[in-house]
């Protein structure tokens, strides 16, 4: 009789009876040998992992890789049920040139089962670069270089996760409450949209707060957020740094994929000499092993598959053993030609075996190199100066402006100035979208070229849409619409006459703003707002009037947003005086956003006209 748990199952077998001792003597032992491998420990016989050993305890401590005080855990870590055994790994994450011709990479040796081996010594590495042996590898000192960490978390909270959500939170808390006070980490949320809900701050309590307000709905943009994590990572420096990613679903939202994360990852981050990992896990059994693996590799990452959601602290724990635990390797590269491309293989001995990485890296310099050859330069200057001039004489006939839609009917004016016309998130942008999560800082541009007003995209995996089609670069005309992120834009163009001698830049912008105003009198005589109307959510089309101590809710309020799930009873309320116009949250679950930034609770910050405020699903435009 067989146990349940070894798998054992009954065979028929008809034999003549002359041969019936035998048939039985090896049934015997070809039985034997069966139970024998079910039951043996992982690696010896039968499918690995499967069984009951001991989990293995942490190797002995390293000399050599100095893991950071205090960083990582020194108790045996539980092992995630992952994947088959592997072979020993090699993982190059990152590489620091700031002192080259020193070169420093970031690697973690780890053991089949996926724990890093902290035991090596200099000795135990090699490397080649550009397919010539290297030297005097050593370990960097951590008390002359040591970078603090930025993490960024990508979390999937999809409908799908509903009964996941809270063991995702509990994992992510326990992980940042490791980190050093030097250390920055930074939240990311995705369903049907991608929102930033806090950027890198080295304050973890604000962003564990925002963990709080994580709740399941909505399909999974997965591709798309890992894509807006890579930029967002691209603006941090000084940091070792790394993404972890989580979803449990398959993507179906995104515009990108696996395979053009790949090669953005390629062209956009180790093309500008930065590099970091994307870690991702992946929760049940309905994801993408296949995408999610290659992001994974290209980065220097890993992928982690966890069958249910009770297992993710522990793979959590094991990514930050990993980072902690890396090494860092100095050598000097032999490579003396500015902007030159180094190819390496780092090389680790591990328990009689070899394992390798590769790792890519342009040689800096290329600018100093550049700047020697600028002499011709001044030819070419001075024959562009003639066109520069006409065309700028061509400028000043002209006047431009872009209108933003917030809503269908809805829209923001800014009028296009004589030099380039940046169109993004960040505050330096003259057409500035704030209220939409998938537009990058600096998205796309406008600049008055030989045809006309020219519209490019500054990112080449984000490309504006014109007429319908993604266009890296496109002449816009007056009346043409087009999308930047998830938003819409409508360009207008005004040609001057010219029969005047003399044409003043500054008399036609002011003619623009008399223009702005005339099509916005109560913006333009108003420096406060004194009204507000709903222009996206199940209110769409109301408006009031703004008054001292007026509410905003779900229920008992002056403002009442009822068919919005996702407002609190008492959700903000505005304060109204003769000189400005405050808003307060009240403490609600969800929170008040401003122009795309959250509000501190029970603290009121000044709105001003054309703010576009977002309470749950709701979003109201003040005039």
């Amino acid at each position: 009789m067989c146990a349940a748990s070894t798998g054992c199952a009954t065979i028929a077998v008809t034999v003549k009876p002359q041969r019936r001792d035998l048939t039985l003597l090896t049934l015997l032992v070809v039985g034997g040998l069966f139970m024998w491998s079910v039951g043996a420990p992982p690696g010896i016989a039968g499918v690995p992992g499967q069984g009951a050993p001991r989990r293995p305890a942490p190797p002995a401590g390293s000399s050599g890789s100095a893991p950071r005080a205090g960083g990582g855990s020194t108790r045996a870590t539980p092992l995630p049920r992952v994947a088959p055994l592997k072979p020993h790994q090699v993982l190059v994450s990152q590489y620091d040139l700031s002192e080259f011709p020193v070169v420093r990479l970031f690697a973690s040796v780890l053991h089949s089962r996926g724990l890093p081996l902290k035991d090596r010594s200099p000795e135990d590495f090699a490397l080649t670069e550009n397919g010539q042996a290297v030297s005097g590898l050593r370990f960097a000192n951590p008390e002359v270089f040591k970078l603090p960490l930025a993490i960024l978390f990508i979390i999937d909270v999809s409908g799908s996760m509903e009964g996941a959500i809270e063991d995702e939170k509990e994992a992510v808390r326990a992980f940042v409450r490791q980190l050093q006070p030097e250390d920055k980490v930074a939240l990311i949320k995705f369903s049907d949209a991608v929102m930033v809900m806090q950027d890198f701050t080295n304050e973890h309590e604000v962003m564990l707060d925002a963990l709080d307000h994580l709740y399941a709905m909505g399909q999974t943009r997965l591709y798309d957020a890992i894509l807006q994590g890579v930029n967002l990572m691209l603006e941090e420096r000084k940091f070792r740094k790394a993404i972890i990613v989580l979803s449990d679903g398959l993507d179906n939202k995104s515009s990108e994929t696996p395979q053009s994360l790949v090669s953005m990852y390629h062209n956009d981050v180790l093309a500008k000499n930065q590099s970091f990992s994307v870690f991702t896990l992946g929760l049940g059994g309905q994801v993408d092993v296949p995408g999610l693996t290659a992001i994974a590799d290209a980065t220097g990452g890993k992928f982690f598959l966890a069958p249910d959601a009770g297992e993710l602290a522990e793979i959590y724990q094991t990514i930050l053993n990993q980072i902690l635990n890396e090494y860092v390797i100095e050598y000097d590269s032999a490579e003396g030609r500015p902007g030159a491309i180094v190819e390496g293989t780092l090389a680790a001995k591990t328990a009689g075996a070899t394992a390798s990485a590769d790792f890519v890296f342009r040689s800096p310099g290329l600018g100093s190199a550049l700047a020697r050859l600028a002499w011709p330069g001044l030819v070419l200057m001075t024959a562009l100066f003639v066109l520069l001039v006409a065309l700028t004489i061509f400028k000043l006939l002209r006047a431009a402006w872009v209108t933003v839609m917030v809503a269908p009917l809805e829209g923001k004016d800014f009028p296009i100035r004589p030099q380039t016309n940046l169109i993004g998130r960040a505050e330096d942008c003259n057409i500035r979208i704030r209220h939409d999560p998938a537009v990058l800082p600096h998205h796309a541009e406008i600049r008055l070229g030989r045809d006309g007003f020219v519209l490019t995209a500054l990112d080449q995996s984000n490309l504006p849409l014109v007429k319908d089609v993604p266009q890296r670069r496109a002449v816009v005309r007056d009346g043409e619409n087009f999308y930047i992120g998830q938003t819409r834009l409508v360009f207008h163009e005004r040609k001057l006459a010219r029969g005047r001698s003399e044409v003043d830049i500054e008399e036609l912008i002011a003619a623009e703003v008399e223009d702005q105003a005339a099509a916005h009198p109560a913006e333009a005589l108003a420096s406060t707002p004194s009204s507000a109307i709903v222009v996206v959510g199940a209110h769409s089309g109301m408006t009031f009037d703004l008054v001292d101590n007026l509410t905003l809710g779900r229920k008992g309020c002056d403002v009442s947003l009822s068919e919005d799930k996702q407002v609190s009873r008492m959700h903000a309320r505005f304060h109204c005086s003769a000189n400005e116009v405050t808003l307060e949250d009240l403490g609600s679950t969800n929170g008040t956003v401003v122009n795309g930034r959250r509000l501190e609770p029970h603290r009121a910050e000044e709105v001003h006209p054309g703010d576009i405020i977002e309470i749950g699903a709701t979003h109201i435009k003040l005039l």
